[in-house]
């Protein structure tokens, strides 16, 4: 039995040794003239190198990984734009795929035509670069168990971390000029028309970083009151080895605090996003995610003052971030205790009752990141009291809901298209159907140019009984 034992491990270890000498090292000279780089100058030829030149003399069987790395990514954005690859230059794709597949596969590349690539080319470059450093002239020494991989990812990390507080200012201004051209339902009432230009939306802000701590202050002008504002502040902790995150402050609430394109705040936004001071806690994985906030209302219940009274629930269900190579969405949904809280001209400081809300989002983007749909919904749960929220005067409380839905291409990333629809019930002062096309360019890396046409339509809760209202939004939105 032991000459057994021992013949199978000699076997083994001879098994081992022709894997190690007979395996393809990665800094390995491709000979000149062999089929490789015929194959290559195919893929050169139809153009899958995109502004890279294809490196004179014998290539490492790296350096023809990350051409071939180079030439998927180009690959997969041909493919999605709908053109279709010639025979010769998939049977090329293909040929090289299996040759270097032990290559590609420490870069971190699937090898499958149908699966999208992961880093990019200019640092799969620097790390490739780093390794031929590294291994000088006689080679470069791996330690017992480690992998190509573990080194072409490990030089990312060779930078020495600087020590401090890393400090970033930001701001976010739109300056808009509107025209609006308003109908009455009052017989024999004559349109009116109207112009402004405001600062729409004005926040500066500065973040501050130390490891897993980073703290947050903002201030926002207010161009109807000429004033500024304390607008958010808050500390965060990030976990270091989770997706673990705690938030003390004043913030905006993740509940309904949705994404669109359009220049005005959507009526759902209006009805769906609140700020106050809270406390909350989550799980901010790039999959998913769940958050749990405990946050003071500035609408009190009853006799309530100042208290953290009211709480939140958002679920990210699903998210992916969408690129040149892959679809991307996100599926979220949320609760909050309290709407009252939010911007549904409620009279007084006070209700006599809570009211919750649920809100439910959900974008998808496709097309190389190129085409984008979204829909955002929020409804109150119950009736308001009639002494609350009776904006109709019908005597009955109301029921506020809204949802919101966009479609928007980007034919590059400098210009972009929408079109979008809204809805909404017995929200005050909104109008019941609103239709809207868009048109944005930007002008330069901080500048972008909107302009948005809107029809809308109103019902009897329109406060001074309007039927239709025209108007044309050109907004300039300075950020960085």
């Amino acid at each position: 039995m032991r000459f057994v034992l021992n013949l199978l491990q000699l076997a083994l270890a001879a098994v081992l040794l022709f894997i190690l000498l007979g395996a393809a090292q990665p800094f390995e000279r491709v000979p000149a003239g062999t089929e490789a780089y015929e194959h290559l100058a195919v893929i050169d030829n139809a153009g899958l190198l995109g502004d890279m030149e294809l490196p004179a003399g014998e290539l490492s069987r790296l350096e023809a990984a990350v051409v071939i790395q180079r030439a998927l990514n180009e690959y997969g954005a041909t493919t999605l734009s709908g053109a279709v690859a010639s025979v010769e230059t998939e049977a090329a794709l293909g040929w090289l795929l299996g040759e270097f597949a032990d290559e590609l596969a420490q870069l971190g590349t699937p090898v499958n035509l149908s699966q999208s690539t992961g880093s990019t080319y200019s640092e799969l470059e620097q790390r490739v670069s780093y390794l031929e450093d590294e291994a000088g002239d006689d080679g470069y020494e791996w330690e017992p168990g480690e992998t190509y991989l573990d080194q072409l990812y490990a030089c990312e990390c060779e930078e020495e971390e600087e020590d401090g507080i890393d400090v970033n200012l930001y701001g976010d201004f739109s300056l808009q000029a509107q025209a609006n051209s308003t109908s009455y339902v009052a017989s024999g009432s004559e349109s009116s028309e109207s112009s402004d230009l405001s600062l729409y939306w004005g926040e500066l802000g500065v973040d501050a970083t130390d490891g897993t701590w980073s703290g947050h202050f903002s201030v926002l002008f207010d161009d109807v009151d000429e004033d500024i504002d304390a607008y958010e502040y808050y500390g965060r902790y990030d976990h270091p080895h989770s997706d673990y995150f705690l938030l003390a402050g004043r913030t905006e609430l993740p509940f309904g605090n949705n994404d669109w394109y359009f220049p005005t705040d959507p009526i759902v936004n209006e009805l769906g996003c609140v700020t106050a001071k809270t406390i909350g806690m989550g799980w901010d994985a790039p999959s998913w995610g769940f958050s749990a906030w405990l946050y003071n209302p500035e609408v009190n219940v009853g006799d309530e003052e100042d208290k953290f009274t009211d709480y939140s629930f958002v679920w990210d269900i699903t998210r992916r971030e969408a690129d040149e190579c892959q679809d991307g969405w996100q599926l979220t949904t949320g609760y909050i205790s309290h709407v009252a809280d939010h911007d549904l001209r409620i009279a007084g400081d006070a209700v006599s009752e809570r009211n919750g809300a649920m809100n439910v989002f959900g974008r998808y983007d496709w097309g190389g990141n190129r085409y984008h749909f979204l829909v955002d919904w929020t409804h109150t749960l119950e009736e308001f009291e009639t002494v609350d929220l009776d904006a109709n005067g019908d005597g009955e409380g109301d029921q506020p809901c809204a949802i919101n839905t966009e479609f928007v291409y980007e034919p590059c990333p400098d210009n972009l298209w929408g079109v979008s629809y809204q809805h909404a019930c017995e929200v005050a002062s909104c109008a019941k159907d609103r239709y809207g096309v868009l048109y944005g360019k930007r002008l330069s890396e901080l500048a972008m140019l909107k302009l948005a046409y809107n029809h809308s339509k109103y019902n009897e809760f329109a406060p001074d009984g309007e039927d239709t209202d025209d108007s044309l939004v050109a907004e300039i939105n300075l950020s960085f």
